[in-house]
């Protein structure tokens, strides 16, 4: 063999032991949207790598593990905390921390983050939600057992597919509104008794009591803030990692946007130009608009606030996808039959298309998310009075106790 090639053969001996070579997905794998057992298969594949670990940090309802993908060293570096998928509906919510994860995992290019951060991503908070909106595209809480038309029965008659086009429309005529289904209790009405459940993110402490309080709503805080064992399993998690924390974002669909707190107060909360500057970063690469989350409308109990109001991390909300803001797309998309409005596209209007859009939309979310981490680092060294050979985990302490003093 010769000299030089026993030093070859050693050589890549070495590299195999401190990276072994893994079966993981291609960037292909995030062009569609898996089933939740999918997504678990990922997790587990992801957790073969030696820097991520895969821990469970709740159970749902229905039973389902709540994962949470840690990466790198969260006892030495500071945490950044990403959480996707509050709300059944925005599949793409789920899929952007997913494709972060992965990343971090798999990229070169990410994996020298974790030279900076450390990373807990729970990618999807609302598993039951989750694969009840493969069924019904309007979903958006947990499945919490409800009785919402009080005849002692749960759930019983929630929207479906009757005329098996895949799709669950939405009818409007005049000032009253009905989604595509059948009586199935028997009571002359329909879709009077959805699956679920409470919306997580209106279901934490701050400004919870301010939250709506009626059952049927879309955006029912719960009985109690932190009830559902979704939000009470993340609130434990942050509260186990609180001092570490260094940036937490939850993300949503439904526009383009990123939002900063206050969600419950139109009030400029204490870091607002941070604030503003992490949220800039970030909408500048992503091609988003920047705005204080109460200027697009009052939301109470949310996890961004909680976060920001009690432990004084800073916290962001990314509308990742969607054309709420986009009137014309919505009646481009509505099909009217007399008096009648018809529209059937629930799941396009909160979630880009597989194949092409949705990569896009992944890709432009990942290095948005590079550049505000780089960006924060920068602002940790300057909090540190300009100490950029401290660690990272001790300028993040030296930013805080100048911002608390």
């Amino acid at each position: 063999m010769g000299v030089r090639g026993a030093l070859a053969l050693i050589v890549l001996l070495v590299l195999c032991s401190c990276e072994p070579i893994l079966a993981l997905p291609t960037p292909a794998y995030f062009a569609t949207y898996h089933s939740y057992r999918e997504v678990e298969g990922l997790l587990r594949e992801l957790a073969r790598c030696g820097w991520v670990r895969l821990r469970v940090i709740g159970t749902t309802w229905q039973g389902r593990p709540i994962y949470a993908v840690v990466v790198g060293d969260v006892g030495r570096k500071p945490v950044v905390l990403l959480v996707g998928l509050h709300h059944g509906r925005e599949l793409i919510s789920a899929q952007v921390p997913l494709y972060l994860a992965w990343l971090l995992a798999n990229d070169p290019e990410y994996r020298e983050l974790l030279g900076l951060y450390s990373f807990i991503v729970v990618p999807v908070l609302n598993p039951d939600g989750y694969e009840e909106a493969m069924r019904n595209p309007w979903h958006r809480k947990n499945c919490r057992p409800m009785d919402d038309d009080g005849d002692g029965l749960v759930d019983e008659d929630p929207p479906e597919d009757v005329d098996g086009d895949g799709r669950v429309a939405l009818y409007r005529s005049g000032e009253r509104w009905w989604y595509e289904g059948v009586d199935n209790d028997g009571d002359g009405r329909v879709n009077e008794d959805w699956v679920g459940g409470v919306d997580l993110n209106r279901n934490y402490p701050l400004a919870w009591e301010l939250g709506v309080s009626a059952t049927w709503s879309q955006i029912y805080r719960g009985p109690a803030p932190l009830s559902e064992p979704e939000s009470g399993a993340l609130a434990s998690l942050i509260e186990e990692c609180a001092d570490r924390l260094a940036l937490v974002i939850s993300y949503h669909s439904g526009a383009r946007l990123v939002l900063y707190p206050w969600s419950w107060s139109s009030e400029e909360p204490p870091d607002a130009r941070l604030l503003r500057e992490l949220g800039s970063a970030y909408a500048r690469v992503a091609g988003y608009r920047l705005m204080q989350s109460s200027r697009l409308y009052f939301s109470f109990g949310e996890l961004m606030d909680y976060v920001y109001g009690k432990y004084g991390v800073p916290a962001l909300t990314i509308e990742v996808y969607g054309w709420a803001l986009d009137p014309r797309w919505r009646m481009e998309h509505e099909l009217r039959v007399g008096n009648l409005t018809i529209f059937k596209y629930a799941f396009e209007y909160f979630n880009p298309s597989p194949g092409g859009e949705l990569l896009e939309v992944l890709r432009a979310n990942a290095a948005a998310l590079r550049a505000v981490l780089l960006r924060y680092a920068g602002v940790l060294v300057a909090g540190a009075a300009g100490s950029p050979a401290l660690e990272p985990w001790e300028l993040l302490r030296c930013w805080r106790w100048r911002r608390e003093a």
